[in-house]
């Protein structure tokens, strides 16, 4: 089990001109931003292959086009809305326009952009939901990449998670999964590691309390 690090508040960018707080998006008002901020930071200046699934006002497109700069990154954004995500996300990513409640969907768009080394689902937040969504896209994600869930607020979702996390030990073999969680101002946030091997034991500690 990845241990989180300590999480401190250090101001290495003056606050306007942080990305999250440049492009107005809710994941800096709920500090989601500084939790990426402490994940992502080593993988920034590498090329990333990422989605994100619900976008709201397409903020966080231009947010993660900013953060992860390298010109070989990739970022595919994925929401049911069209018109309010396109002309506010920038133009270095891809748009998919998709439903979490279709599952032969999101399979087909995982193996369209895949493999991936960041997929986010911020998207609806219900166990149904975030199931069809790992379904499609936790057989993409590359070895060491990190698969992110937001704002768990749903009760089922937690046990949801759990029993995709257990059936990875059980029928993946020789992958495992690292777990890190956050309480963030919305809600918690978990943060899933493909690791190429198996750990004894499933726990996720919530380590610091933004």
């Amino acid at each position: 089990m990845a241990r989180l690090k300590e999480f401190q508040r250090q101001p290495t960018i003056e606050l306007n001109q942080r990305p999250g707080f440049k492009h107005n998006t809710t994941k800096w008002d709920g500090h989601q931003i500084e939790v990426y901020d402490l994940f992502f930071d080593d993988l920034r200046d590498k090329p990333q292959s990422l989605i994100e699934i619900g976008l709201k006002n397409g903020e966080s497109l231009r947010y993660w086009q900013e953060f992860f700069h390298h010109p070989d990154t990739k970022i595919v954004g994925l929401d049911w809305i069209i018109r309010r995500v396109v002309k506010r996300a920038g133009d270095r990513f891809t748009f998919e326009f998709g439903d979490q409640n279709n599952p032969t969907l999101l399979k087909y768009l995982a193996e369209k952009h895949g493999p991936f080394s960041i997929v986010i689902d911020d998207g609806a937040h219900t166990a149904k939901q975030t199931k069809n969504t790992w379904d499609a896209f936790w057989p993409q994600l590359q070895l060491g990449g990190w698969y992110v869930v937001e704002d768990i607020s749903e009760p089922h979702a937690y046990s949801t998670l759990l029993e995709l996390v257990r059936e990875v030990f059980e029928k993946e073999e020789g992958v495992g999964v690292n777990i890190d969680a956050a309480l963030t101002g919305f809600s918690p946030m978990c943060f899933f590691k493909k690791t190429n091997r198996k750990l004894v034991g499933i726990k996720a500690d919530v380590k610091y309390t933004l």
